[in-house]
């Protein structure tokens, strides 16, 4: 029977020899370098293209992808469909080069330029393609993560549905908020054809 101190000495165990792999063969590595070049340039060009007159509102989708992506990160270490060998900092799994930068900021960036669900539809598959077919394969060149028995379009499908989920979530809170506010129509907030973040002029409340 596996009691619970067995369980607490295999993690002990598994922390002690993450650590010492960190320390030996990750930091300053080839891997480290490139995820600070990667969180560098992401969180740069992130913010010099963001429309900053709606923050608040792109910031929220990004954090409903950031969740998601996460839980998903979680559920494929844990089954070890997958693994990180490679982190910015000691953690597992290593959190920041996927789930809390990359994930969120590209589909961020297909949210903010695309004003309909048809184009936003493309712009998230075009996210989920960059993902899968060069960002991923790279890190797993370069010995940042690796992939077992995983085939990576389940990846894609998940998350292209997670950002549209993600889309659907945050027009009903801004329909639900411009009904609160007395804007008249509030519906039409989840047309297709709505820019996600465009606020009425004063006139419209009136």
């Amino acid at each position: 029977m596996v009691t619970d101190e067995m369980l607490l000495q295999a993690r002990l165990t598994f922390n002690h020899l993450s650590w010492h792999h960190y320390v030996n063969a990750e930091l300053f590595s080839v891997g480290w370098w490139f995820i600070v070049g990667m969180l560098a340039i992401f969180y740069f060009t992130w913010w010099k293209l963001l429309d900053k007159s709606r923050f608040m509102e792109i910031l929220l989708f990004g954090s409903f992808m950031a969740v998601t992506n996460a839980f998903m990160d979680n559920i494929g270490t844990s089954s070890s469909r997958w693994m990180y060998f490679t982190r910015l900092v000691p953690l597992s799994p290593g959190p920041f080069p996927i789930d809390y930068t990359v994930v969120p900021i590209l589909f961020m960036l297909a949210y903010q330029y695309t004003n309909s669900w048809r184009s936003f539809l493309i712009g998230s598959s075009l996210a989920g393609l960059l993902l899968n077919a060069v960002i991923f394969p790279t890190m797993v060149s370069i010995n940042i993560k690796h992939h077992y028995n995983f085939q990576l379009y389940w990846y894609f499908f998940f998350v292209v549905v997670a950002s549209l989920i993600s889309r659907y979530l945050i027009l009903a809170i801004i329909k639900t908020q411009f009904s609160a506010e007395g804007i008249k129509n509030p519906s039409t907030l989840l047309s297709p054809a709505l820019v996600p973040a465009r606020r009425p002029h004063e006139e419209d409340k009136e």
